[in-house]
């Protein structure tokens, strides 16, 4: 299986729809905590709309000490499984919902914490290319989503739908992408020799802390014997 075709990178994730400003907010965000898309991704000839994580803990992203990136899951039914079954807070707007399908870049791992979504570990990844979007049957921003973001919008959050647009997403995708610029996408040596360069640098500061509790512990071996000396002088 080459990586232009590895299901695991395509999946799920759900945005908010913000009325007040006609874009997407990532799922727990405030109105003023917009997705940034970026559309003049160098990767595709045929720019896709792109979000790419960073992380505060300054390593690369995803980390395995980290539950950083972009989360997702592979899977349709165990997405609109969770989706449906109280993964979406109570006090969420299921008519501001917007349901993305996009392929995962650069690195991919599990998320270590969140538990499943429908029997599926969700992914976390360095960036999330949406392919295509899903809107509730009464959101008025279908036009204007497929004019801003160049890919597939349709009306309806739920299973059958979502297959629709998988199907509609893939073909544009493979019509008008080359396997050159899908191997680039996926490609995640730079990821892994990123975080193998980061890893060595810790494993400095770890070798230093242990040298300086050593030396420590020395020191208060010292102590320790300095003191006895003393009381056994008294």
């Amino acid at each position: 299986m080459t990586a232009a075709t590895d299901p695991e990178r395509f999946g799920w994730r759900f945005y908010l729809i913000s009325n007040t400003y006609g874009q997407l907010m990532t799922p727990w965000a405030n109105q003023d905590e917009l997705v940034d898309f970026n559309m003049s991704d160098p990767i595709f000839s045929n720019p896709k709309p792109v979000v790419t994580a960073t992380c505060t803990g300054g390593h690369p992203v995803p980390s395995p000490f980290c539950t950083c990136g972009i989360h997702y899951c592979p899977g349709a039914e165990p997405f609109f499984q969770a989706l449906n079954g109280g993964f979406l807070n109570k006090t969420v707007d299921r008519e501001l919902v917007a349901v993305a399908f996009g392929v995962a870049g650069g690195g991919v791992m599990f998320d270590p914490k969140n538990g499943d979504w429908g029997g599926i570990r969700p992914r976390r990844a360095s960036s999330f290319h949406v392919l295509g979007l899903m809107l509730p049957e009464t959101s008025s921003w279908q036009e204007a989503f497929e004019n801003r973001y160049n890919i597939p919008v349709i009306r309806g959050v739920d299973l059958e739908a979502a297959k629709t647009l998988e199907r509609t997403a893939l073909t544009t995708l493979f019509m008008t992408t080359t396997d050159e610029e899908l191997d680039i996408l996926m490609d995640d040596h730079t990821t892994t020799e990123v975080l193998a360069a980061y890893m060595r640098e810790q494993s400095v500061i770890v070798k230093d802390l242990l040298d300086m509790m050593t030396t420590h512990h020395a020191g208060m071996l010292d102590l320790e014997s300095r003191l006895k000396a003393l009381e056994g002088a008294e």
